[in-house]
């Protein structure tokens, strides 16, 4: 029918006045106009002048809903050819009455037809930018902010009224299509990272803001996409203040999804740009330490950064310096990476000592990467830490954490299997590495029980770790137990499981294979990790706590000389402190059987109280909190 009625009409479009055109395309045609042509809109176009043509859109406009997608941008090819041929006076005041704004003036001249033209487009007719971004699409906001002529990526007021306008609405699905088009230009463009950081953290905290809502309902999925893709180009402003609006109850599995980004991240972001997000990995950990828990049982380990660390580094500086001031190094004037990134070849093992005693001296903490780069260009490395093990016997644990990992990651990726079943290599390792084994992590404890150590050499790692427990907090020393020790012993690909075959019997394994760790296992993991484990001959060496899960346990016969072994296990040491372990770990576990509390009643008043009165220094507070415990165990049937 319309191409009928074209056919009829159109030669007479020739002496059409404004009023014929406003009868027939906004009444007359109204019906069948969304069957109207691109051919049709360019004949009727072709000789116009600016307020017919005007006249002609909004008839469009008000059948464009009935128009396929495809015929939509046709019809915006042919208006945008219209303007771009009136490009000399379709902007000025006769086409434009009234002064109308930039954004009317979209309205007016493409209707709901600009969503099809692009913004490059559009530059053409000088229209402001902010204009343009209610007509423009999710996509084309994106050619807005990444086009370098618009200046957007150096404007975070511009880019915050892009973001805001995609988000006004409440709904998502507009900011989702913009960084799904966001995430691949930047990919195509290898834009890794946006470099202003007031626009950065003006995308990420306007995108988190409208998110906050929708996390709830993510799926791992969503938080993969996000975090790890349409995010990656601003995640380095994410800090541990932004973490807020994750909420607290998400899974394991997003949770690994927001830190895998935020590790990635690492292997692109310059190091001095990188400082937010490592501080949000820290967050991560402790805002969530289920998840941390688990991830921290996966071993692993740093990129090879050079170009990263050493982007602000102003070398031929420092080393015009050290020419100059042989001094500048005893004084501490550079730091670890300075020297690094400025010294390649020429790093000897004195000047490493130097900065190791500087970074002590400073309490200056370093990224792993900057350590890991720091030893590989120390020449006699090993010298190096043997010279450093005589001079840091007060070292601080927190400054040499992240050393413990760079030198860890070093030798695991150098070592031999025949090295590491060599018991003088391994002694003369750990040895060396001494002064760092007091700072030691949770990675580094698992990455090492990776390693195919023999038992032999095994015992060795433990008796050196050993020796530092002393200056190890409690949660290291859990570490060494959960990470390592643990770790290692349940290995099945090992030619001795749990290191059994080595040792004579339990107490001889328990020994060699934990050492003063051993106060960390529970009965059940011993007795897993060493089926023929005998508690007759270790009862000694067990801790209160222990004791009291060995009592506790079903597979084990209480009777009085097991009762009399207990108390004479309790009264070595501060009895009282072991007898209010025992009874603490006895009552947290629950309610105390009847036989148990039989059989311990009739020691209640000798054995128990025995222990206690030799210990006049103790608190009378300490002590009515462990008569608590006693009459709440032993007199409540």
């Amino acid at each position: 029918m319309m191409n009928r009625t074209f056919d009829i009409i159109s030669p007479h479009f020739i002496s059409f006045q404004r009023n014929d055109y406003s009868l027939w395309f906004r009444v007359k045609l109204l019906p069948i106009l969304a069957s109207f042509t691109p051919e049709m809109l360019q004949n009727v176009t072709s000789t116009i002048n600016c307020t017919n043509y005007q006249i002609i859109v909004s008839g469009m406009a008000d059948v464009s809903s009935a128009m396929p997608q495809y015929r939509q941008q046709e019809i915006a090819a042919v208006l945008l050819s219209y303007m771009t041929k009136s490009v000399n006076i379709i902007n000025q005041p006769v086409c434009r009455p009234n002064g109308e704004s930039d954004a009317v003036w979209i309205e007016t001249n493409l209707g709901p037809f600009a969503e099809y033209v692009t913004y490059s487009k559009l530059q053409i007719f000088n229209l402001s930018q902010e204009a343009v971004l209610g007509v423009l699409s999710p996509q084309e906001k994106v050619q807005l902010l990444l086009d370098p002529k618009s200046g957007a990526l150096k404007d975070p007021t511009l880019v915050k009224a892009v973001l805001s306008n995609l988000t006004e609405s409440g709904s998502v699905e507009q900011l989702r299509q913009f960084f799904q088009t966001f995430a691949e230009v930047t990919l195509q463009e290898n834009i890794t990272f946006i470099k202003d950081p007031s626009v950065r953290e003006t995308i990420l905290n306007v995108t988190l803001t409208a998110l906050a809502p929708e996390f709830d309902n993510f799926t791992t999925h969503d938080f993969v996409l996000w975090f790890q893709i349409y995010l990656r180009p601003v995640i380095a402003s994410l800090q541990p203040d932004s973490l807020q609006v994750i909420p607290n109850n998400i899974s394991c599995d997003a949770y690994s999804a927001i830190v895998d980004a935020l590790e990635n991240s690492l292997t692109f972001l310059p190091l001095v740009i990188s400082m937010d997000v490592r501080s949000s990995l820290e967050s991560m950990q402790i805002n969530f330490p289920i998840c941390a828990a688990k991830d921290s049982f996966v071993c692993k380990e740093t990129q090879d950064v050079e170009t990263l660390i050493c982007a602000a580094v102003d070398s031929s500086q420092v080393q015009q310096t050290l020419a100059t001031d042989n001094s500048s190094l005893t004084k501490c004037t550079f730091d670890i990476t300075e020297i690094a990134c400025s010294l390649p070849s020429n790093l000897t093992q004195d000047k490493a000592v130097i900065l190791l005693q500087c970074s002590l001296k400073e309490q200056t903490t370093y990224p792993v990467e900057v350590w890991k780069l720091f030893f590989q260009r120390t020449s006699g490395l090993d010298q190096a830490l043997e010279l450093f093990r005589t001079t840091a016997l007060n070292s601080s644990k927190v400054i040499l954490t992240n050393a413990l990992e760079a030198l860890g990651e070093i030798q695991r990726n150098k070592v031999t299997q025949q090295e590491l079943q060599n018991k003088d290599f391994v002694h003369s390792w750990f040895q060396k590495i001494s002064p760092f084994l007091a700072s030691t992590s949770d990675n580094f404890l698992i990455c090492l029980s990776g390693k195919n150590f023999s038992c032999p050499t095994y015992q060795i790692v433990i008796e050196t770790l050993n020796n530092q427990k002393a200056s190890m907090d409690n949660k290291q020393q859990q570490a060494v137990y959960t990470h390592f020790i643990k770790s290692f012993l349940s290995r099945k690909d090992l030619p001795d499981p749990g290191c059994v075959s080595s040792v004579n019997d339990s107490q001889q394994w328990l020994q060699a294979n934990f050492g003063s760790f051993s106060s960390f296992a529970t009965i059940q993991d011993l007795q897993v990790l060493n089926q023929n484990f005998s508690i007759n001959v270790t009862l000694s060496q067990l801790a209160p706590s222990q004791v009291a899960e060995l009592l506790l346990s079903s597979n084990i016969t209480v009777d009085v000389n097991l009762i009399n072994q207990v108390f004479e296990r309790l009264a070595a040491g501060n009895a009282l402190e072991n007898v209010d372990e025992f009874l603490t770990q006895l009552t947290a576990e629950g309610q105390v059987g009847y036989t148990l509390k039989q059989q311990i009643k009739s020691l209640y008043n000798t054995e128990i109280f025995k222990q206690m009165k030799p210990q006049t220094i103790y608190t009378s507070s300490k002590l009515l909190i462990t008569t608590y415990l006693l009459r709440r165990c032993f007199t409540t049937y």
